[in-house]
């Protein structure tokens, strides 16, 4: 029960290398240009993920869904029954029956930032960065994801949140996040690694696999571009 509760909270070794800040344009470029160009980012209006998440000898059936800018919907079957986390551009609700919820509850202020951050689907907020005066993104060094080494940024928004991404060197992929996440109104941080990119129908790059530390959400399907009603992210 406490790998689930840790689990809707959320959705090393490490070596120090010598990367100037100055890089930054072009590592950023580089990951737009994987992702296929702003342009084909751009186009990128929703996303639906389905699959299931491995953990402690469980398979568990889960849905992602998001529209771009306007709503994130995270949906799991757990022990026969329907949990989700939600959020508009308003406000988020949270509803998990398999912890005893009787109704949907409102998320506290930093939980539903963390969801925020779920919103953009045209390369997040590495795209026009230097517009956004709400966020600041930086270089803060190296490191080795899976034993290869990465650009670390550290990005801080309006509220002073930090959150870090890093993005692989040789293939300019996102590889790793560290976000952080409110947990009965404390933050902590929640590392996802990201492997098995593939190209989806419509030519959208996805990682069909993410590693955290509850265990591995494995997706058989994306879909891109598909009708979602906006009542969807609204309170039920």
């Amino acid at each position: 029960m406490k790998m689930i509760k840790l689990f809707t909270a959320a959705l090393l070794c490490s070596v120090t290398f010598s990367v100037s800040a100055q890089n930054l344009d072009d590592v950023l470029n580089n990951y737009i240009n994987v992702l296929g160009g702003k342009e084909k980012l751009d186009s990128l209006q929703s996303v639906k993920m389905t699959g299931k998440l491995e953990a402690q000898g469980y398979e568990i059936p889960l849905t992602i869904t998001c529209v771009h800018d306007k709503g994130y919907r995270f949906d799991m079957e757990i022990m026969g029954t329907e949990n989700y986390q939600l959020a508009d551009t308003t406000e988020g609700w949270i509803y998990m029956p398999v912890q005893q919820m009787k109704e949907p509850e409102k998320m506290e202020e930093g939980q539903y930032r963390s969801l925020q951050t779920n919103f953009n689907l045209h390369g997040g907020t590495f795209v026009n960065y230097k517009k956004n005066k709400d966020i600041r993104v930086e270089v803060d060094g190296s490191d080795l994801v899976n034993g290869e080494p990465v650009h670390k940024l550290k990005v801080t928004d309006k509220a002073g949140d930090i959150n870090y991404y890093f993005i692989d060197m040789k293939s300019g992929r996102l590889v790793k996040t560290m976000k952080k996440v409110w947990f009965n109104g404390q933050s902590l941080y929640a590392e996802s690694t990201y492997s098995d990119f593939r190209k989806t129908a419509d030519g959208f790059w996805f990682p069909y696999s993410i590693q955290t530390s509850n265990g591995t959400i494995i997706f058989d399907k994306i879909e891109t571009n598909v009708a979602v009603p906006y009542s969807l992210f609204q309170k039920p």
